[in-house]
């Protein structure tokens, strides 16, 4: 019995031993994969949300099983993480960019046509504010309206090519949209026809 209880000691005192050995590295791994996966988080999130939301689950799994004392799992399931992490930041950066390229192509159409849009509507509002008698299908308070939206249109585009400047194609292609949606439907509004190339993309 005495033999036996001996044994056992010995056993427990290898597998404390085992288990202290291992909790700095396996601590030290998830601490990495967390620098890691902080790194590539905001660029993951917006273009690899899926990618980015499978390596956070083994980096919770790998958080819980240190919490546990279960240092060998730890271990094992973070020392991979921080190459994991890098690949999802990589196909992050490359699907933004894929992005901004395909955009690109629509900023220049915007860019090329939408300051002489807004000089249009500008100078159909105060043609039609002078006017003693409007043209059939145009009401006054449509060209009333339409001085408050110019301001609004003239606003986004100055936030557009503000976003452009920064880098932030997406951002710039969206304000550009909605600024030429804007003006094609207050251009509208005032009996002017929109040619069809001119109609915002849907």
């Amino acid at each position: 019995m005495t033999s036996n209880w001996s044994l056992a000691a010995v056993l427990l005192a290898v597998a404390l031993a085992t288990g202290c050995s291992q909790q700095k590295p396996a601590e030290q791994a998830v601490d990495a994969a967390e620098q890691a996966l902080a790194e590539v988080h905001e660029l993951a999130l917006k273009y690899a949300p899926k990618e980015y939301g499978a390596v956070k689950a083994e980096l919770d799994a790998a958080r819980k099983s240190l919490t546990e004392g279960k240092y060998a799992e730890a271990l094992a399931a973070a020392r991979e993480l921080p190459a994991k992490a890098k690949q999802v930041g990589e196909a992050a950066a490359a699907a933004r960019d894929a992005l901004a390229e395909k955009l690109g192509g629509e900023w220049d159409r915007l860019s090329g046509t939408m300051a002489a849009r807004l000089q249009g509507l500008e100078a159909r509002i105060a043609e039609l504010d002078q006017a003693k008698r409007l043209p059939e299908g145009v009401e006054r308070k449509a060209v009333d309206d339409a001085k408050p939206a110019l301001e609004i249109a003239k606003k986004a585009w100055t936030d557009a090519e503000a976003a452009h400047g920064a880098g932030d194609i997406e951002g710039a292609v969206g304000r550009a949209r909605g600024c030429e949606l804007l003006v094609t439907r207050v251009m509208e509004s005032l009996g002017v026809a929109q040619p069809a190339a001119d109609q915002p993309a849907g």
